[in-house]
């Protein structure tokens, strides 16, 4: 499946726009955040990365192939950098503040899946 292919609004659990995903208060500056909607193996995880006022979301899966960015078994993530992701499986790197760009590894050149969000009285919501 290319990154094309992948729609993330056809997976199973998506939230749907104007979902409310979290208080932007729970969210420190420069650090990633992971909610999940649904429960287990079905869940669709979601990443949230704030930079300063910008805030960016992606699907947790990486696009060489369409693994969790992070283990199961801790949830913990590996930092390449102060804003990029490595993901644990093979080793992809992905420039958070830029629209989760592969900027090394085996998906060099691909992004990681685009979700929109927007804030709106303090809280972080699903966008269009």
């Amino acid at each position: 499946m290319s990154d094309t292919d992948f729609i993330w609004t056809e997976q199973a659990n998506a939230p749907t726009s104007g979902t409310v995903v979290c208080a932007w208060s729970e969210l420190p500056d420069r650090a990633l955040h992971e909610v999940h909607f649904g429960e287990s193996k079905q869940a669709f995880q979601l990443l949230l990365f704030r930079d300063s006022d910008a805030l960016h979301g992606y699907v947790n899966k990486c696009p060489h192939h369409w693994l969790t960015m992070n283990r199961r078994s801790d949830g913990e993530f590996m930092m390449w950098s102060e804003d990029e992701l490595m993901c644990v499986h093979h080793c992809a790197v992905f420039k958070l503040t830029n629209a989760g760009r592969c900027v090394d590894g085996p998906c060099l050149g691909t992004n990681l899946v685009n979700v929109p969000l927007v804030v709106l009285d303090g809280q972080v919501l699903i966008g269009e």
